[in-house]
């Protein structure tokens, strides 16, 4: 797992229009399942390449923020020996637009604290 300031996780996401988002969904998926082992948490390949998908999309994006994402944060926390983060925390910042756009610097918060 690398550790990345979540501040500039966000302004990157800013700055580039989205695309240093894309590039932390797929390179943080992929660092999470050779960090752990874990084969069911998927690629970021299938992350990323799923949304393209039409109406697949819709559904996919909504595993994501509330199966995908908690089980593989979760996945590396315990990994780390750390307490695991309560699902409540994903649905409120994956939800809530107002927050939404805090999602991934809370999410490089709670990686980081595994490494």
């Amino acid at each position: 797992m690398t550790k990345r300031n979540p501040v500039a996780v966000f302004f990157l996401t800013i700055f580039t229009l989205g695309i240093y988002g894309i590039y932390w969904w797929i390179t943080t998926f992929n660092e999470a399942r050779k960090f752990t082992g874990d084969n069911s948490i998927p690629s970021g390949g299938k992350v990323f390449g799923f949304l393209f998908i039409p109406f697949f999309n819709i559904v996919w994006g909504l595993m994501l923020i509330f199966s995908k994402v908690p089980y593989m944060v979760n996945k590396v926390e315990e990994k780390a020996g750390k307490p695991k983060t309560e699902l409540a925390m994903f649905i409120v910042f994956g939800i809530i637009p107002v927050v939404n756009c805090f999602y991934m610097p809370y999410l490089q918060s709670r990686l980081n604290n595994c490494i």
